[in-house]
Formats: structure tokens, C-alpha cells, sequence
């Protein structure tokens, strides 16, 4: 259910897309054809679901062919008002007017007990009615029977009556309408329905027209039509239904339709821009302004601006994307600790095994994340709108509430009740594991995503070598261009960052747009993370940070032999991790990639989408929490070749990790501001919009 906004102008006629495309364009996902499809759709759909396709045509696609969901307020509010009727209650006697059996009649006859007689009038509730000559099967909110015989539906709606004639939007009517005749081709009399509206407990008839008959089951057939030909229809221009509706943010409809207006946008993200600013993309011109001239440079340049207005494609991207989610992460360090359930929080208890301290610093903060250490016995944890307490028993324990956690990470030897597990599972809440070390192990989740039609495509084209070439060409020109980035906004002294090296930066980014193969991009690659990594100690801050401990001479891993590396594995493990975890959540198999082929145990997926965030996140991070001193060289703890990151510790670390992704920036193709956590989403539902078929380019997201 979406909200009821729905625009009076009708559904927007989708437009056709062209099939045959010339040789001169880039090589781009396909459509699946309706025989890619695992199987055709059923014969009966659904009454709400021809609701919302007459509402929008792109929303019954991603609902009903994709199974795509999420809640809203809206969708909430919907859910509340529909908390009684949705429960089975109450009978219908059989109809009046139907034919009668004789046998039937007979059998009624000789039977000694008629059974009880219902009351009259009659009143049911969540009523299930469907009809192969409709095609249609549905839920009737409530049902009444009237004085003369006949039965009116009753279709409950949140909010009020919209100011129309018809006392409901056409998207309603239709659902109402098919009701009707649903009751109609069981043999009830039912001459009209009611649309109840919660908001202002008032009942509008609607009238049962033979125009608007006819509309519902053009509809109906329509519908059964786009299901079967196995393509989404475009998303709605420009349309304030979208202001509503719960999947925005899955549809992305302004990004899309921006996309498919001036695919080079996408291509643009990928070029370099020094100088402009991010509010370059935030002129509007006219909507009949005309395209700008002259002749277009090839696409592979560095040297161009990205920052061609939005003005060229006459539209304003409105931020619908972009939501406010207060969820955080809940990370358990502590050896020995249990996490167990509680009404509707996470209860998390370490028992203080060594000298019976409790920081006091910790308090209660409602809107931010809290950690809670122990210096002693090296416990900490890190929860959203959590609650430390020490008890007499000298128990450290902390609160998290269900709603407010977006996933549990546990690290090491942490105990978790089954009851907890079931409970995140069932409301979607990923719970992730880690080695003690911060080795990322694995997730528990629910059931995946039930986005087929996605997943079918993207192992598709896993199967197209040009086509993986062409997105690893993105992957690894972005991951340098931001690594580039960081390094000139990074440098200390600050502006006095080495030409040669941002030069060799620049032109390894253009030699991975022209690579002619796989190979030869993993070497440009290699090349520009010696240079980068090479430079690196010109990041952090001067005196002992540069000649101590956090001297750094190059990358190594597996295990790391010093405490930079040591942080750098540790930010890439959970920012891996995040990535993985979208991924799963947009429909995606994380372990099927392009640039990373796959592997045994590789979330080769989550590894290409993350390449160009690392210098974004996880060494931004890194050299935060060094120049600012948060984490010392006494902070770690060494082993026989390998250098770790110690548990007393680790809660900094991941609050600094979490505080960057909470960071707005601004999407270089959009214009509009977004946070990190959020941009992981955006930019993994755009490459599933390219899969798919619906763009031609995976727009990279490279900042400036």
C-alpha cells in the first residue's frame, strides 16, 4: 500500500524501448525475454495489486513480478487501520439469488441437525474470494449483508477523502469495482461498494458504472500483459505519486529517468574535476531550455569537468532517495559476553571476570550510539540508544532496542540465544560474525531477497566478458580517482601534495578506462596502489606518527605486520561486510562479481561495489582516527608475524567508522545530498537498474 496521493491526470502511458541498438553504443546489460523468466506469472492476481497498477504501472511490476517491498509511513499507518478487519470474523449466508441443486436440496432434507443459522444482517470479515473467468483473487476487508438480500464490500483506507466527485481515486475504484464482481460471480446481489476512510470515519459509495467495469478489467488484462512480457515499465516524470509511495527508493524513478535522458552522465562521474564544486550540478534551467552545444569530447578523457548542470536534460532530481534511517549497528567485543532477548530490546551482559571496573563515562545518549569499554578486562561494546549499567554483581550490561538496531556484529567468543536470532531474523535484522581479530567470518539472515528476475540477470552477465570489462573499467578508474582525491585533500603540509604523484594517479584512472582486458587492469591497478600507498605517510599528521609505530612503507596483509596495515584490514573487513550486506538486501548473490571473479568464500560482488569506496571510508577513517589520536601505537597487540588491533580499543575504531558513514555528501551525479550509508544502497539499485537493462551505464560515485 502506498500512500494515497495519487496524481488526477491517471497512470503515465509507459513509453516504448527500443530493442535494436547501434554498434556505436557501449556495451550494456539486456532485457531478460519473457523465456528467461523462471516461470510464467499466475493465472490470479490480486485485487490490491491491480490497485496499484492503476495507481502506477512500474510500482505492480517491482510489488508483484519483482516482490519487492518496504514499509513507509504510509504503509504503516494502512497496516494499523487495517488491525481488526484483517482478522478472520463472521459468515455470509449462501446466496439468495443462486441457482439451487436439487440433490443439495435433498441432502439438506434428510440431514436431522440444518446447523446454525447466522445472524441477520450478516457482517464478514477478510473475506477471500477469487475467480478464474476474472482472473482476480482477493481479500474483502468486510462484507455486509443489507435488508433486501443483496451484500456491499466495505474497503478500508487510511487518511481522508480526496475532493474528487468520484469520492475516491481511480486506483480505489478499481479495486472496489473488482469486489463487486468477484461477490457478483459467486452469486450474491451486490449493486454497489463502500470505501471506509479512517481519518474522518465516513463511508463513500461507489457507484459501479459500466465505464468504470470496463476500465477495471482493461486493467486486469493490461496488467496480466506486463507481468507476462517480463519488462519493467518506465518509471513516472516528474509525478508527485512518487512523493508517497514506500518504493522510491527502490524504483529510483528521477535517477533513472535521468540516466536513460543523458546516459554520458553516468560516464561523467568518472572524469576528473579539481576545481568545481559540488553545487556545479544544482542549476535548473527551464524546462524547454535547449541542450547545450557543441561538440562532445570522447569519453575516456580526464580532463574534462563533470559538471555539466542537470540543466542539459531539463529536470530537477528530487532527493526522494534519500531517507532518514535512525538504525544503527549493535558490535559485541566482549570475550565472553551473551546477548539474549528482552521485551523489545537486545540485552547484552559480560561478566567482570577481572578487576570489577566499569568506565563511568558512559551514559545514556537517545540519538547517538553509545560504546561501553571495559579498561581491565578489555570488554566493550557498541549499541544504538543503549543503556550501560553496573550491577552489584559487577556485571557490565548494555540495552539496545530492536527498532532502532540495523544489525548485531559479534566479535570472537559472544554468545547469542536462539530466541535472539529468531527474533532478528524475523525482523530482517542481519546478525554478522567476526573473528577476534576482526577477520569478517559470515551473517545469519532470514530468507534472501525474492527478486528472481534480478539475480537471474546479474549471474547473466557475469557470463559476458565485455560486459564485466566494462564495469571493472569503472570500479578500478573511480577507486583511483578517490584515492587520488584523498591524498590531494589530505596532504601535509596541506596543497603542497607531490604533482608527479596525483600525474601518475590521473593517468593510470585513463589507462583503466582503455584496458583491453582483465589482466591488464588488475596490473594498472597493483601499479596505482604502490604509488598511492607509497604516499600514504604524507597523510598523517607530522612528528612521531610519521617515524614511530604508524611509519608505513607499503600494504601487507594476512596478517598484517604493523598497526597501520593493522587498521586498514580492519576498516576494509566491516566496510566488506556492509557491502555484503546490502547487497543481499537489494537481491543480489554478493558472491558472484565482475572484476573479482568468483571464488570459493569471496563476496566477489560486495569486493567490486566497495573498490571505490575504500579511500572514501576505510583509509579516510584510518588516518581520522590516527591524526586525531584517538587510536596510539600502545594500542595494539603483536603476535608471531601479525599485528592486531587490542579489544580495549576497538570501540573507538568502530565509532569513527560509523560517525563516516553517518557523513552527508554530495552524489556526484544527482546533486543531492545523501549519507554514505545510504549511498551503499543507491549506487547497488543502480547497478541492478543496468543489469536489468533499464540504463546503459553504471554510474560510478567519485567525489571531487
Amino acid at each position: 500500500m502506498v500512500g494515497e496521493k495519487e496524481s488526477r491526470s491517471g497512470t503515465v502511458e509507459p513509453t516504448s524501448v527500443d530493442a535494436a541498438r547501434s554498434e556505436a553504443e557501449p556495451t550494456r546489460a539486456k532485457w531478460l525475454s519473457p523465456d528467461g523468466l523462471v516461470s510464467r506469472p499466475p493465472d490470479l492476481i490480486p485485487a490490491g495489486m491491480i490497485r496499484k497498477f492503476v495507481y502506477c504501472e512500474r510500482l505492480f511490476y517491482l510489488e508483484w513480478c519483482q516482490k519487492e517491498f518496504e514499509d513507509n509511513e504510509y504503509t504503516l499507518d494502512g497496516s494499523f487501520v487495517h488491525r481488526r478487519v484483517d482478522r478472520p470474523g463472521g459468515t455470509l449466508p449462501a446466496p439468495r439469488d443462486a441457482p439451487r441443486d436439487e440433490a443439495s436440496d435433498e441432502a439438506g432434507a434428510a440431514d436431522d441437525d440444518p446447523g446454525p443459522v447466522p445472524d441477520r444482517p450478516a457482517r464478514a470479515r477478510s473475506l477471500e474470494l477469487a475467480s478464474e473467468r476474472l482472473g482476480v483473487t482477493a481479500r474483502l476487508d468486510v462484507v455486509e449483508e443489507q435488508e433486501d438480500g443483496s451484500v456491499v464490500p466495505v474497503e478500508y483506507k487510511r487518511g481522508e477523502r480526496p475532493a474528487i466527485a468520484e469520492g475516491a481515486w481511480p486506483s480505489v475504484r478499481a479495486q472496489v469495482c473488482l469486489h463487486v464482481l468477484l461477490l457478483r460471480e459467486h452469486g450474491y446481489r451486490c449493486p454497489h461498494g463502500f470505501v471506509y476512510y479512517a481519518d474522518e470515519h465516513a463511508r463513500v459509495p461507489i457507484e459501479i458504472t459500466d465505464e468504470l467495469v470496463q476500465m477495471t478489467l482493461r486493467a486486469v488484462e493490461r496488467a496480466r500483459e506486463v507481468a507476462r512480457a517480463g519488462r519493467m515499465p518506465p518509471p513516472l516524470v516528474n509525478d508527485r505519486r512518487c512523493d508517497g509511495c514506500s518504493l522510491v527508493t527502490i524504483c529510483l524513478p528521477d535517477e533513472v529517468t535521468l540516466l536513460r535522458r543523458d546516459p554520458s552522465l553516468a560516464v561523467e562521474s568518472l572524469h576528473e574535476s579539481d576545481a568545481a564544486g559540488p553545487e556545479a550540478r544544482r542549476l535548473e534551467a527551464p524546462p524547454d531550455a535547449p541542450p547545450i552545444e557543441g561538440p562532445e569530447p570522447p569519453a575516456a578523457s580526464l580532463e574534462r569537468a563533470s559538471t555539466r548542470p542537470l540543466a542539459r536534460v531539463g529536470m530537477r532530481i528530487r532527493p526522494l532517495a534519500v531517507r532518514r534511517d535512525e538504525r544503527e549497528p549493535l558490535h559485541v567485543a566482549s570475550p565472553g559476553a551473551s546477548v539474549s532477548l528482552q521485551g523489545e530490546r537486545l540485552l547484552v551482559v559480560a561478566s567482570d571476570e577481572a578487576r570489577g571496573r566499569m568506565v563511568g563515562r558512559v551514559r545514556p545518549q537517545p540519538r547517538r550510539r553509545m560504546a561501553a569499554s571495559r579498561e581491565g578486562g578489555g570488554d566493550s561494546a557498541s549499541a544504538p540508544g543503549s543503556r550501560a549499567e553496573a550491577s552489584r554483581s559487577r556485571v557490565a550490561r548494555l540495552e539496545a532496542r530492536l527498532p532502532m538496531t540495523s544489525q548485531v556484529c559479534l566479535y570472537g567468543n559472544v554468545h547469542m540465544s536462539t530466541a535472539a536470532i529468531r527474533t532478528c531474523i524475523e525482523r530482517g535484522i542481519p546478525v554478522v560474525f567476526f573473528s577476534a581479530g576482526g577477520w569478517y567470518l559470515g551473517r545469519t539472515i532470514g530468507h534472501d531477497s525474492k527478486n528472481v528476475e534480478l539475480r537471474r540477470a546479474q549471474h547473466r552477465a557475469a557470463g559476458d566478458p565485455e560486459l564485466c570489462l566494462q564495469l571493472a573499467r569503472g570500479f578500478v578508474a573511480s577507486k583511483i580517482l578517490n584515492a587520488r582525491t584523498l591524498l590531494r585533500r589530505n596532504w601535509n603540509p596541506p596543497g603542497g601534495a607531490d604533482a608527479v604523484v596525483l600525474s601518475e594517479l590521473r593517468n593510470l584512472a585513463h589507462r583503466a578506462t582503455l584496458a583491453p582486458a582483465l589482466e591488464s587492469l588488475l596490473g594498472i591497478e597493483g601499479t596505482a596502489a604502490r604509488i598511492y600507498f607509497g604516499a600514504f605517510r604524507n597523510m598523517l599528521a607530522d612528528g612521531p606518527l610519521r617515524s614511530g609505530a604508524f611509519d608505513f612503507e607499503g600494504r601487507n596483509r594476512r596478517p598484517p605486520r604493523d598497526p597501520l596495515n593493522a587498521l586498514l584490514s580492519f576498516a576494509y573487513a566491516m566496510l566488506c561486510k556492509d557491502f555484503e550486506i546490502t547487497c543481499a538486501a537489494v537481491g543480489f548473490d554478493p558472491y558472484v562479481g565482475y572484476y573479482h571473479q568468483p571464488r570459493f568464500g569471496r563476496p566477489a560482488l560486495a569486493l567490486d561495489l566497495m573498490e571505490e569506496f575504500r579511500p572514501l571510508i576505510a583509509d579516510s577513517v584510518v588516518l581520522s582516527v590516527i591524526n586525531n589520536r584517538a587510536i596510539g601505537p600502545e594500542d595494539f597487540v603483536y603476535g608471531p608475524g601479525g599485528c592486531n588491533l587490542s579489544r580495549t580499543r576497538r570501540a573507538p575504531f568502530i565509532e569513527a567508522y560509523q560517525r563516516r558513514l553517518d557523513e552527508t555528501v554530495t552524489h556526484p551525479v544527482f546533486g543531492y545530498p545523501v549519507s554514505y550509508r545510504h549511498v551503499f544502497e543507491l549506487q547497488a539499485r543502480l547497478l541492478g537498474r543496468f543489469l536489468l537493462g533499464e540504463i546503459d551505464f553504471y554510474p560510478a560515485f567519485r567525489t571531487r
